[in-house]
């Protein structure tokens, strides 16, 4: 319930119909229609939440996402992007190993194969970090401490990980 009154732009004024549209007359089935199909009218009436937060906690609810079908959340989830193509990557198991891999190129082959394996790249990041928060040493690498610190994560070819800092 709370996740829909944060992702309902009603709250920040716009008024937005035509989300639903009926499929077949005799059954009155509703089917949901795509977003460019939509009626919006901005600034329709008193905002309860102003755009910048609304947009805010839109970018929030994004990061957290579960990227696994057992709700489990990645540690890198949202954070990795591929150098050519700038598309997310997607985490495998091959054999004893876990590997994020480039998305585009694991789903359609429109990409080269970028790789890294997961405790490679913690290695990588948990070193970068360290480096630039010299005081404070991080032992163990969180979800909450790449959300605090960084923007995202660009993997090159070659397996090497460059950190966008907030």
């Amino acid at each position: 319930m709370i996740n829909i009154i944060l992702q309902n732009r009603v709250y920040t004024g716009d008024l937005i119909q035509g989300k639903k549209k009926v499929e077949n007359y005799r059954t009155h089935k509703l089917i949901s229609t795509n977003e460019d199909e939509w009626i919006i009218i901005q600034n329709n009436h008193e905002p309860i939440v102003s755009k910048d937060k609304f947009d805010k906690v839109q970018e929030i609810i994004n990061k957290n996402k579960c990227a696994r079908s057992n709700k489990e959340k990645d540690l890198f989830f949202s954070f990795l992007k591929c150098l050519d193509c700038e598309s997310s990557f997607t985490l495998r198991k091959v054999k004893n190993y876990e590997y994020y891999y480039c998305t585009s190129y694991v789903r359609n082959g429109n990409c080269t194969s970028h790789s890294i394996r997961k405790d490679k790249l913690i290695e990588i990041v948990l070193h970068e970090l360290n480096k630039k928060f010299e005081r404070n040493k991080i032992d163990t690498l969180t979800r909450d401490i790449l959300l605090k610190n960084i923007d995202n994560i660009i993997i090159f070819k070659n397996g090497e990980a460059t950190l966008n800092f907030k």
